[in-house]
């Protein structure tokens, strides 16, 4: 018996290689927020990068409530003077980075 894998085999084991390689690098770029939207079909596109999809559009919804939610506490409490002081801190210690 010999362990040689046909060329046509071989090939198309390298184009699927490929094809796993673009629909990683597309669930990356999903999960940063950024890169070009595939639909199901495309060469790019994989269940896993559908789900990656999703995923982003709740945390995108979750963090814009939660900037919401934020800015309106610090409009109630922002006229403390030990709040203003602390905001100020705060404010001070995030710019320096």
């Amino acid at each position: 018996m010999s362990n040689v894998i046909p060329i046509s085999e071989a090939e198309a084991l390298r184009e699927e290689v490929e094809q796993l390689r673009v629909q990683l690098a597309g669930c990356l770029t999903a999960a940063e927020g950024w890169g070009q939207k595939c639909y199901a079909g495309d060469y790019g596109w994989s269940p896993a990068y559908q789900a990656v999809i999703e995923l982003r559009k709740l945390y995108e919804k979750s963090a814009q409530q939660n900037m919401h939610w934020t800015a309106g506490i610090v409009r109630r409490f922002k006229q403390f003077p030990v709040v203003k002081f602390i905001l100020s801190l705060w404010y001070s210690l995030a710019s320096r980075q």
